[in-house]
């Protein structure tokens, strides 16, 4: 038996106690980074909870301030097309129709 598991080696095939614990290291292996990416969505979750009632702002930056955002409104209030706008200000169309949709409810 010995023999055949050498010569077998030898041609760059593996032995099946070989192939079971290779498979068991593969599955160990994806439960350990299953098991950190829980771990740090928990931590980011426990993270937000926090910052929600300080009243910190989540998210992603805005790309326009304010200010932008009103000169936004006025070029499309004086008819100007949201892909000119968003030419002119340097930034998405879906941008500028977002910044417009906020117009609406405010």
């Amino acid at each position: 038996m010995r023999l055949v598991a050498t010569a077998a080696r030898g041609r760059g095939r593996s032995t099946f106690g070989e192939r079971a614990f290779q498979g068991a290291l593969a599955i160990a292996t994806a439960t350990a980074a299953a098991d950190r990416l829980a771990a740090h969505r928990k931590c980011d979750r426990m993270g937000l909870e926090c910052a929600k009632p300080e009243g910190k702002a989540l998210g992603r930056p805005s790309s326009l301030s304010e200010k932008q955002k009103r000169n936004v409104r006025a070029d499309l209030a004086k008819g100007m097309s949201v892909s000119a706008v968003a030419r002119k200000f340097a930034t998405s169309r879906q941008t500028i129709m977002r910044v417009r949709k906020e117009g609406y409810r405010a």
